[in-house]
């Protein structure tokens, strides 16, 4: 049973109708009507309690009997609408019951939504650091492999013509000395200097190279961490707005109760 009017209306037409039955100017016919769609009203045209009061017989061919089938029949129209009056009282007390029961614990699911949501902000300020930090991790490793690149590059530029650039800066003496020197160095070992010079150029480079190889692979799974925190965060976002959502719902209904 559900009742289409608030309960204190239902209640009201119905007793209407009940002091209706003992006027002096009682028509059967008339009430009967009205009473019907009073109830169809009331409990919706779905619910047959108006047919109990259609076949509710007030009048008689047996002339005898008419008087008493019209105190029969409103002995039982008056029964039917009191009967009726208990099952809304009944019915409104089990429906606020529920209520209340609905409202514990919508209350209680509020207070969960937002304990989550407080939750669910304080993991978005963390990762908004984390990602700060990441971002700042991937600039200075940006700024390391160019240092290296140029160091790569220096080191690769030193020849012969740099060398002797800086010795046409020593006096004649000291020159002259020092490349008989270098001559007869020279000469003993010439291709163990070249060995060296090129195995130590090489391994620095190599050096330098797997470095760089090394910070771009960082690099690679620093933006790898990035992008996957700013799907989080839309997430995030995502799940403030709704629950955001669902709080300004709430004040709105709890404004309307």
């Amino acid at each position: 049973m559900k009742l289409q009017i608030p309960k204190e209306q239902a209640i009201a037409r119905l007793e209407k109708r009940i002091l209706e039955i003992n006027s002096y100017e009682f028509e059967p016919e008339v009430w009967k009507g009205a009473t019907e769609e009073d109830l169809q009203y009331i409990f919706g045209a779905l619910d047959l309690k108006w047919l109990k009061i259609r076949q509710i017989k007030f009048t008689t061919v047996v002339p005898s009997a008419k008087q008493d089938v019209l105190e029969n029949g409103k002995k039982q129209a008056d029964g039917f609408l009191k009967v009726f009056i208990e099952q809304i009282e009944e019915y409104s007390k089990i429906a606020n019951e529920k209520a209340d029961k609905r409202e514990r614990i919508y209350e209680q699911k509020y207070f969960e939504l937002e304990t989550e949501m407080k939750i669910i902000l304080g993991n978005y300020k963390e990762s908004i650091g984390i990602l700060e930090n990441y971002s700042a991790e991937l600039e200075q490793q940006d700024i390391e492999i160019t240092n290296l690149k140029k160091n790569t590059v220096q080191l690769s530029d030193i020849t012969l013509a740099k060398l002797f650039r800086m010795l046409g800066n020593l006096p004649l003496a000291q020159l002259i000395t020092l490349i008989g020197i270098v001559i007869s160095i020279l000469v003993s070992a010439a291709w163990f200097g070249v060995q060296l010079e090129k195995s130590t150029s090489k391994d620095a480079e190599f050096e330098n190279k797997t470095s760089i190889e090394k910070l771009r692979s960082e690099k690679l799974l620093l933006q790898d961490s990035i992008r996957g925190i700013e799907k989080d965060r839309r997430q995030l976002k995502s799940e403030v707005y709704r629950l955001t959502e669902i709080d300004s719902l709430s004040k709105i209904v709890n404004k309307k109760k």
